[in-house]
């Protein structure tokens, strides 16, 4: 596993969190940006976000860590109008999309100890880079 890409991402999900909170507050004012979130979810994804509401309403913790790379990309697809207007363009907003699909794919691989080519970690150093 590669311990410097895997603590990479962690960094970045760290800095996305609230940028991911920002867009929805301030598209979205007077609304729970956690319910914006939510209802934009698929039925599994609420089902996990669910699961891991309790487990941090158990523990204590902020809402904010209920962001994971399993809705990132769910996130920059379903408010890809907002996306736009946070990053400039639409074609930037795809490439949004795109390097988050990139980063979700390399974390799943770190989480579950699968070997990351030298190319598959090059490119998502490069998709946390560009973004």
């Amino acid at each position: 596993m590669n311990t410097s890409l895997f603590n990479a991402l962690g960094y970045f999900l760290e800095v996305m969190r609230p940028f991911v909170v920002d867009v929805l507050k301030k598209n979205f004012p007077g609304e729970p940006w956690e319910g914006v979130l939510y209802a934009k979810l698929s039925y599994d994804k609420q089902r996990m976000w669910n699961i891991s509401a309790d487990n941090l309403a158990i523990n204590g913790g902020d809402t904010k860590n209920l962001i994971d790379f399993g809705n990132l990309v769910s996130f920059a697809i379903s408010f890809k109008e907002q996306v736009i207007q946070e990053v400039g363009s639409k074609q930037d907003a795809n490439r949004f999309i795109a390097y988050l699909q990139e980063l979700q794919t390399a974390r799943n691989k770190c989480q579950h100890y699968q070997e990351l080519s030298s190319t598959e970690v090059e490119m998502a150093f490069g998709s946390m880079k560009m973004i």
